[in-house]
């Protein structure tokens, strides 16, 4: 059986941080990275957020042991919780 943990996103020096049961979770997308994805529109736009998107989920399901969905991430986020 499952147990929930806490998910929380805390504000540190101007950036979101993800904690999952009090340990950070490290996920971060530079800054250099972030201003090619700014200047990005269409299809081209599209792809890059399913890019980090995966990229997100996956790194999850690592740290969790379990396959996770996008839709649990933003239940967790609502909820302040997350089943490992």
């Amino acid at each position: 059986m499952r147990r929930k943990v806490l998910f929380e996103i805390r504000r540190f020096n101007g950036e979101d941080l993800i904690f999952i049961d009090n340990q950070y979770f490290d996920f971060a997308i530079d800054d250099e990275s972030l201003k090619k994805v700014n200047s990005l529109e269409g299809e081209e736009l599209k792809k890059v957020h399913e890019n980090i998107k995966n990229y997100l989920l996956t790194s999850l399901a690592g740290v969790l042991g379990r396959p996770i969905t996008m839709r649990e991430v933003i239940e967790a986020i609502k909820t302040g919780y997350i089943q490992l």
